[in-house]
Parts: structure tokens; C-alpha cells; sequence
């Protein structure tokens, strides 16, 4: 195996680890970041989407050098969902990506089945992003806490008019954020028995159709990008290495000339 060849499957094999770490803190930091009402399935969707790069890289290792160029791509594109900017981290696995696909790169004898193995999974992921925001499922919920400071919250219906805030403070820059009411405005105390209430909202949660219907669009994408780049789509193929030159007779060069 040449040394390119082998230095492309390790930064493919770094920019994987680092797109599957990436994705999983991340939903970590969304599942103990999120108030228990709007919790739902956002721990789970926008990180598996996340992780989508990731997994195609890894399929990339089957000598499919070319599922790099959409894993690159998707990661790039996907480093800028968040406001927040966490998800610039992204970013460097999409440049080991690149540079892999550089190293590792292959000479296929037809181009229409590579170009689908770079499209379909592109499409099919974004269709995953689609399926998580497109539909707005706004959450309202008040909360009971108690002298020890322990929780109890209820979920409300919004109502038509319900006011939302903008999604600007979240990990997740789709799911909303919560209304913070300013200090005695929203907050009540019962009457006597230590107990203070209040609520919140968010503009958007992931629902559990949204996260199966993005799931299944990234496995299809996966699929979809590994049929395409077997048999020739994007398989590794490696030219002959020239003939060896022969060695001139330079004695015979010059009588040659001479005569």
C-alpha cells in the first residue's frame, strides 16, 4: 500500500473519531442543557445528523476514496447549524476529509456513478435536516418548585396566540429557547407554603416522527452512497505504473550522430 494511500486512511480514520466525538458531546450537552419539558428527542436527532459525515468516512475506508467528498461537504455544511458556533468544530473533520480524499485518490473509468455517490448523500442528509425544522412544534410548560429547590413541571397548551421566543440562546439554534421572565414578573410565591411557580416556552422541539423520518433519511443516504460507489463508482483504482525507460547506449548515440 503506498504511504499516501496510508496516511489518507488515517486522517480519514482521525476526522471520523473527531466527527463522532463531536456529535455525541454535543448531544450530551443538549440533553443536560434542555429544560425537561422541551427535552424530547433533540438529544438524539440533531446529533445522529451530525454523526452523518462520520459514518460515511468510516464507509469511505472500504476503498471508496469517493463517499470522502460528500462527507466533506455535509460536515462543512453542518458546522454552521448552530448560532451558537459549537458546531464550527465540524469543520476539522471536513478538512481531514478533504485532504484524504487528496491522498487517497482514485481514477475511475465512467463518471456518472460517482457523481451519484457524491450527490444522493448529500441530498438524503439534507432532506435529514429538513425533516427536523421544517415543521414548528412550539412547547409551553409552568413549573412548581418547592423550599429545596426540586421542580415539578406540567405542560401547557400554547394556543394560538402563544408568544415564542426567537431561537438564539440553545445549543441548537432551531429548537428555540426558553423565556426567562424578569426577576418577580412571572414568579409567584403560594400562599404560605414556600412554593413558587412560573414558565416557559420554546419555539420548536424535535418530535419523535421528526427524529424516525431524519433517521431514516440518513440511512438511506449511507445506502444509497455505498451502492453507488461500488463496481467502479468510486472504488479505488490504481493506474499501472509506467514501464521502466530503458537505458540509451550513449557510444552508440554518438556514432549514430556522427555518421
Amino acid at each position: 500500500m503506498p504511504s499516501a494511500d496510508r496516511s489518507g486512511r488515517r486522517l480519514t480514520l482521525i476526522g471520523a473519531v473527531l466527527g463522532l466525538v463531536a456529535a455525541t458531546a454535543f448531544g450530551v450537552a443538549i440533553f443536560l442543557g434542555s429544560t425537561p419539558p422541551k427535552r424530547s428527542f433533540e438529544p438524539l436527532g440533531f446529533p445522529l445528523l451530525w454523526a452523518a459525515p462520520a459514518l460515511l468516512a468510516l464507509l469511505s475506508l472500504r476503498e471508496r476514496p469517493v463517499l470522502l467528498v460528500p462527507a466533506a461537504g455535509v460536515s462543512l455544511l453542518l458546522s454552521f447549524t448552530a448560532l451558537s458556533g459549537v458546531t464550527l468544530v465540524l469543520v476539522i473533520p471536513a478538512i481531514c476529509y478533504g485532504v484524504a480524499y487528496h491522498r487517497r485518490r482514485f481514477y475511475p473509468s465512467t463518471l456518472a456513478r460517482p457523481l451519484l455517490a457524491v450527490i444522493l448523500p448529500v441530498l438524503a442528509f439534507g432532506g435529514g435536516l429538513v425533516a427536523l425544522v421544517a415543521q414548528s412544534d412550539p412547547v409551553c410548560w409552568n413549573y412548581t418548585e418547592d423550599d429545596r429547590g426540586d421542580r415539578t413541571y406540567t405542560r401547557t397548551d400554547c394556543g394560538s396566540n402563544a408568544e415564542v421566543s426567537s431561537p438564539a440562546t440553545t445549543l441548537d439554534s432551531q429548537t428555540g429557547s426558553e423565556l426567562v421572565p424578569p426577576p418577580g414578573a412571572a414568579e409567584s410565591t403560594g400562599p404560605g407554603d414556600g412554593v413558587r411557580s412560573g414558565g416557559g416556552s420554546t419555539s420548536d422541539t424535535v418530535t419523535g416522527a421528526e427524529t424516525a423520518a431524519s433517521a431514516a433519511l440518513i440511512a438511506a443516504g449511507l445506502a444509497a452512497g455505498w451502492a453507488a460507489s461500488g463496481s467502479g463508482g468510486g472504488q479505488a483504482e490504481r493506474r499501472p505504473p509506467l514501464p521502466p525507460r530503458r537505458p540509451t547506449d550513449r557510444r552508440w548515440s554518438r556514432k549514430s550522430t556522427k555518421t
